[in-house]
């Protein structure tokens, strides 16, 4: 099955707030063997860009963009909870993703938490509206090897850079990830933060794990 159906499918019920259609649509897909990465990617991902756009050209309302975020927040609860694997003994290495500050819009971070743990790392997804010391008493008592920070509105970067500043002093070990909507649309501010990357695709976010994890830790 071609994924461009799918999105195409998703995309049209996602506008008409149809949540039971947007289900059959995924489940279909599911069954028929698109894998969950694409879904997110080129169904979840590109769909809810679209919407976003329509918001800006107000040719949605804030009801309509928030009814067709909760759907495609839901379809994602779904495959989380009926398509990924909760039983890795060893996972590649631990990073924590979250919003900085006032972030209210998480979507973008979720996505980006559910495919690092479908690709073998652990994940804990701190969420939307996070404030910076309660990030940081997690990342003491976590103690990951990456932290990713998601920022959409520009205005809230402030936090992010905050966020980055206070990490970076205290855990030197630790590298910063960030990414999001707020730096496709002034790249200045990947320069601002000073984070060690900017994750602007999954690939390239991947490759710098890789490139940068510690020994493997133990699934507890």
């Amino acid at each position: 099955m071609s994924i461009n159906p799918v999105f195409d499918d998703y995309f049209f019920h996602i506008k008409q707030g149809n949540k039971k259609e947007c289900f059959n649509t995924i489940k279909k897909a599911v069954k028929e063997g698109i894998g969950i990465k694409d879904i997110y990617l080129e169904v979840f991902y590109p769909a809810m860009t679209k919407v976003g756009e329509l918001w800006e050209a107000n040719k949605f309302t804030v009801a309509q963009e928030h009814l067709a975020t909760a759907i495609t927040q839901r379809m994602m609860s779904y495959l989380y909870s009926n398509h990924f694997n909760f039983s890795i003994e060893h996972y590649k290495a631990k990073i924590i993703i979250t919003c900085a500050g006032s972030e209210l819009h998480e979507l973008g971070a979720r996505m980006t938490a559910d495919l690092l743990e479908l690709e073998g790392y652990d994940v804990i997804y701190l969420g939307a509206n996070t404030p910076v010391f309660t990030i940081l008493k997690t990342i003491s008592s976590e103690k990951p090897d990456f932290i990713g920070i998601s920022c959409t509105m520009s205005f809230n970067i402030k936090y992010t850079k905050e966020l980055v500043e206070k990490i970076q002093k205290a855990n030197e070990d630790i590298k910063v990830i960030v990414g999001g909507r707020a730096y496709s649309i002034d790249n200045s501010l990947i320069e601002y933060v000073k984070a060690d990357f900017y994750g602007d695709i999954l690939d390239n976010t991947l490759k710098f794990l890789e490139e940068n994890k510690k020994d493997l830790v133990n699934n507890e």
